[in-house]
């Protein structure tokens, strides 16, 4: 009797690696959970954002800068690796449809891309995924890299991202 439970442990603690385990410290979205926002300072007037609910919510108005990186929802993260892809899932609730880049780079030099897809959202609560395969800029492969959605391209459009989940495809 023991030793079947002990063989249904082992397995089940087996098939949690091909289950894929979530590389963030939670799928929850907070400040607790390791994640920050980031407002370029000519849209901060027009850029409602906050934490609530484990989920982030931001309301972009119009502003003069257009690009995705005067609105950043980023977690700070070294786990991915290159020669390795990544599935990345999670919700978001949008008022209207759009794109934003959602993007793996290196924190202190946000050009330095390591990987990046583009996610075409449809209005209402959806689930989306992607996979990311980073890849080395200039042979270099530097931290801290963090993970961030560049969401200031969804001007005139109020969204709410949750339920984020990083796993190693294998």
């Amino acid at each position: 009797m023991k030793k079947t439970i002990l063989m249904m442990s082992a397995a089940l603690i087996s098939l949690g690696a091909f289950a894929g385990e979530n590389l963030l410290k939670s799928s929850d979205i907070s400040s607790k959970a390791g994640w920050r926002t980031f407002i370029h300072n000519d849209c901060k007037e027009t850029v409602k954002a906050s934490f609530k609910d484990n989920a982030f919510t931001a309301e972009i108005g119009e502003n003069k800068r257009q690009g995705g990186y005067t609105v950043q929802l980023y977690n700070t993260t070294n786990d991915l690796l290159t020669g390795k892809k990544y599935k990345v899932t999670f919700d978001i609730t949008a008022a209207k449809a759009g794109s934003f880049d959602f993007c793996y780079i290196l924190g202190k030099a946000p050009y330095s891309t390591y990987a990046k897809q583009k996610i075409t959202l449809e209005p209402g609560k959806k689930s989306y995924s992607c996979v990311l395969e980073p890849k080395k800029v200039k042979d270099k492969f530097e931290e801290p890299r963090s993970l961030r959605f560049f969401i200031g391209t969804l001007q005139g459009n109020k969204v709410t991202i949750s339920n984020v989940k990083v796993e190693e495809v294998k």
